[in-house]
């Protein structure tokens, strides 16, 4: 579908994807649809990620790998320093030119603080070595063992934290708990140790927030996110039996939930007092004022790769696929099983959906090649919104310009 046409106006206003224009009284349909996404693989790893244990200190009530251990991560508790370092050395044969950024997750990564350092040093000596860039590193934590010693060692390394959040409160604990034991003021007084510059809150929405949802709950949960020191923000919908059939039974709530949160992340981009961003919408504002398609689709086993605890490398550790066992690689079938990943046949919904060209939520390994409905309604929500607030924009010259200052400075930060 190659023109779009915008609900939000009274007129007929179209999108054309193919242009990134404008148009008006458009009632053909020529786009053929994509069949297959290709993502070359480069000479740089964007992203590694290193699970560093396969245990957690938390019971949340949907976590799909079992409170820390994915479906391929049962080799060891704990990672063996030198083994993971090996490992890293190797795909440097593969990815000369560097790795863009290390993650450090889990599991719950801060039950091994005190193994964490010894790693970074290792990698970056492994860089310096071989004469390559330093990577930039991240932790993703439930926030619940942020410690003193925790964000000295993240100043150090100026390593990026993400915290997960389930809501605030009451929504919150009902979800992610401690073995029956609420977390949600514990994680608030942690936050108070770290750095604002380079926090993330991935808020997770999940069926208890779809079934106690109200008018104005969203707009509540994120100044209070802005309040605790959030810089970026990543929503993430829960792909769980019991989201889906909260979605059944209030089929509207999710919708108005969506709804709620675009439109407060598209008013901070226009803020004069910039606060909070998010990373997809941010990013979709980009593509359509840079008039380039490009699909931010899945890049499991090309731009994105994870070594679990024994040294096992995988696509994504949400994979069953392995690349590399943990015994000894053959680097050359590592490249070849890395070339596969390299073209792939888009499922079929895609290929016919109006916002196929500015998509960025196909996982190819967490179901299988098939799409999460439910994050496809927020991306057609969210699409539809940057794509009418940009038409406004060239509109109203004070309202874009504020815009692309905002978005720049989110770039910069």
């Amino acid at each position: 579908m190659q023109f779009h046409k915008l609900s939000q106006f009274a007129g007929d206003v179209f999108f054309d994807l193919a242009n990134f224009r404008y148009v008006k009284n458009v009632t053909e349909d020529n786009d053929h649809g994509i069949a297959q996404y290709e993502n070359p693989r480069s000479g740089r790893l964007k992203k590694l990620v290193l699970l560093v244990t396969n245990h957690c200190n938390l019971s949340c009530s949907y976590c799909i790998a079992g409170e820390g251990i994915y479906t391929a991560n049962t080799g060891c508790t704990v990672f063996d320093l030198e083994v993971l370092l090996g490992r890293i050395r190797s795909l440097l044969t593969l990815y000369p030119d560097g790795i863009s950024y290390i993650q450090l997750f889990g599991g719950e990564p801060l039950l091994v603080l005190s193994k964490l350092e010894p790693l970074l040093v290792g990698i970056r000596s492994l860089f310096d070595e071989l004469n390559i860039p330093q990577p930039k590193f991240s932790v993703v934590t439930n926030g619940t063992l942020i410690t003193s010693d925790a964000t000295a060692l993240f100043r150090r390394y100026q390593i990026y934290t993400t915290v997960s959040l389930d809501g605030t409160g009451a929504i919150h604990d009902a979800t992610r708990n401690q073995h029956g034991k609420c977390t949600y003021q514990i994680i608030s007084e942690n936050l108070k140790l770290l750095d604002s510059q380079h926090l993330t809150v991935e808020f997770s929405v999940t069926h208890v927030l779809i079934e106690q949802y109200r008018q104005g709950m969203i707009v509540e949960i994120l100044n209070e996110y802005i309040s605790l020191g959030f810089r970026n923000i990543v929503l993430n919908i829960i792909y769980s039996p019991e989201t889906i059939a909260a979605v059944e039974q209030c089929p509207l709530k999710l919708d108005a939930l969506l709804h709620e949160y675009t439109d407060f992340m598209i008013a901070e981009l226009h803020a004069d007092q910039y606060r909070l961003s998010d990373y997809a919408i941010s990013n979709a504002f980009i593509t359509v004022l840079r008039k380039k398609a490009v699909r931010h689709t899945c890049t499991a086993g090309i731009g994105s790769l994870t070594l679990t605890t024994d040294g096992q490398l995988q696509s994504c550790y949400l994979s069953e696929k392995v690349l590399a066992p943990a015994t000894e690689w053959n680097l050359n079938e590592i490249a070849q099983r890395i070339e596969t990943f390299q073209t792939v046949e888009a499922p079929a919904v895609c290929q016919t959906c109006w916002c196929q060209k500015l998509c960025s939520g196909w996982c190819r390994e967490m179901i299988h090649g098939e799409v999460y409905d439910l994050k496809c309604r927020y991306i057609r929500i969210y699409l539809e919104k940057v794509i009418s607030d940009v038409l406004r924009g060239m509109q109203d010259k004070a309202y874009l310009q504020q815009l692309v200052q905002n978005i720049k400075r989110f770039g910069n930060d």
